[in-house]
């Protein structure tokens, strides 16, 4: 009678460390699991079992038996309590919210504020110009100012910006110092360009005054020439490149101030010639250009003054990026900006303070009659830029 019981007890027992074995393997698999952990817990419980049964086999019949019973019981009821720890578990890892995740960050686009493009309203300006950027590109756009052309150039190289409204000389520079990209310029009255002109007295003003006429830039060599402002690119810069090429030296060069004090002193005869800026004439033909301002004061300014040369179109201030600005943001900068340029009104706010009210797409070859203006004067970038 013993020997059967203990091999009846041994075959349970190989049955049981079988079954042992498979939940031990998976209990392993599981074991980063909340599943896994809980499971393997009751693992211990159940090795517990497993002794009893064994133990079980060494008494007498009947108390084995009892304790078999019991040991079933348990077992079932741990299998009971077990299989609800693994229904709770799995229900809350199956209806458990997914997190949220984080909304990703706009892309900062840092504009920089030339502050001698406009007017003292400038700040105003780019900050329109950032929130309507903003608006169509879906970036931050912060408005970063720039006091003057040196720090310009040294903040689109350092990439402390990463676009900008900026002189012409400043973009020169930029653009030779580290690739900086003219990409957009402003129109002005559905102009891309601005005119320099070269205005002397009419041949009867002269001979009524004992002089030769004035007909070809040549004969303005020995002469008062006057220009507005050092640092204007149509009453300056262009004007006295035209000048240069031209192999002419007046007599005498002066500085008035203006485009309408060139005007007066032609007018009055004080100088020979002057530079001022030139623009079509108006739709009820009166002219467009400086004259215009002493029409008033001067009915006949027209007939004693008249125009003796016009520059090339002089490409004006550009709209710039830094070289190596991701592509993305500049094809998205791009698109947005022409669609700015195509709404109708979109930029009229900028033509009151900037003399801007549109934009044109440009490249950097529109900019390269400047940089022969620059050679005929025999002037650096930098020089013009320290000029200003």
């Amino acid at each position: 009678m013993t020997t059967a019981i203990l091999h009846s007890a041994m075959i349970k027992t190989n049955k049981i460390e079988s079954l042992f074995s498979e939940l031990h393997v998976g209990v392993r698999s599981l074991a980063r699991t909340r599943i896994g952990e809980a499971l393997r817990r009751h693992v211990h419980e159940v090795f517990i079992l497993v002794l009893c049964v064994l133990l079980s086999g060494c008494t007498a019949p009947e108390p084995q038996i009892v304790i078999q019973t019991r040991v079933v019981e348990r077992e079932k009821t741990r299998e009971v309590i077990v299989f609800k720890e693994i229904t709770r578990l799995v229900r809350e890892v199956v209806t458990a919210t997914p997190p949220q995740p984080s909304p990703t960050p706009r892309p900062v686009v840092r504009l920089g504020l030339a502050t001698e493009l406009c007017t003292a309203a400038n700040q105003e300006v780019y900050q329109h110009l950032a929130e309507v950027l903003g608006r169509h590109t879906g970036f931050d756009v912060e408005v970063v100012e720039i006091p003057d052309d040196q720090q310009a150039v040294e903040a689109l190289c350092s990439g402390s910006v990463d676009l900008a409204w900026l002189s012409i000389s400043a973009y020169l520079l930029a653009n030779e110092a580290c690739g900086v990209e003219a990409r957009f310029m402003a129109t002005y009255q559905g102009s891309a360009a601005r005119v320099a002109q070269i205005m002397v007295q009419s041949a009867q003003e002269r001979r009524a005054r004992g002089l030769a006429p004035i007909n070809s830039l040549e004969e303005l060599n020995g002469q008062v020439f006057a220009f507005t402002d050092p640092l204007s690119a149509t009453g300056y810069f262009f004007p006295k490149a035209m000048l240069a090429e031209a192999n002419v030296k007046p007599a005498e060069e002066v500085f008035v101030g203006g485009d309408s004090q060139a005007v007066l002193v032609v007018y009055t005869g004080e100088a020979d010639a002057a530079a001022s800026y030139w623009a079509p004439p108006r739709p009820d033909g009166s002219p467009g250009d400086a004259r215009t301002s002493l029409l008033n004061a001067y009915p006949d300014v027209v007939q004693k003054v008249h125009i003796l040369r016009l520059s090339a179109p002089i490409p004006r201030e550009p709209l710039v990026f830094r070289r190596d600005l991701p592509l993305e943001i500049k094809d998205r900068l791009i698109a947005a900006l022409v669609s700015i340029a195509g709404s109708e009104g979109e930029l009229t706010w900028l033509s009151g303070s900037c003399r801007m009210d549109g934009l044109v797409l440009v490249t950097d070859r529109d900019y390269d009659i400047v940089r022969k203006m620059v050679r005929a004067l025999g002037l650096s970038y930098a020089q013009i830029a320290a000029m200003r």
